[in-house]
């Protein structure tokens, strides 16, 4: 004896007729006019992101890191998730002078010994927007 597995569709429609009347129709009804009112999609079903009237409506993760040091030199690179080419950046220094070497790399070159210095860089997008900051040196 074996195990048999029977599997049967039905097909299910909502029908107007000529006169505005609504009726449901199976597999094997007539129907004039039907409209489809259910149909098998991939789980799960994810509803549309909504839209809002934020200026800044995504998020973004930005880190400021030192890739290198030579001297009084130091190279910094801006790291993101907001995607490539998205953004404009700015970058700023508490003192010393940065040369931008591509648009997510700095160098910066140092002040002599003193304080701590900041360096920031700020990015700019259509829909985000971030801010990271490096200090660097000794605490005053």
């Amino acid at each position: 004896m074996s195990v048999r597995t029977v599997e049967s569709t039905t097909t299910i429609r909502v029908c107007e007729d000529r006169n505005g009347w609504f009726a449901w129709a199976s597999s094997g009804d007539e129907c004039v006019t039907c409209a489809q009112i259910c149909e098998m999609a991939p789980s799960p079903i994810l509803p549309e992101a909504a839209g809002d009237d934020l200026p800044l409506a995504a998020a973004v993760n930005l880190h400021l890191r030192p890739l290198a040091r030579v001297g009084g030199n130091l190279i910094l690179l801006a790291e993101h998730d907001g995607g490539k080419d998205r953004f404009a950046y700015r970058w700023t220094v508490s003192a010393g002078h940065i040369e931008q070497l591509a648009h997510d790399v700095v160098l910066w070159r140092l002040p002599p010994a003193g304080p701590a210095q900041l360096a920031q860089v700020s990015l700019k997008g259509a829909d985000a927007a971030a801010v990271a900051s490096l200090r660097w040196g000794l605490a005053a």
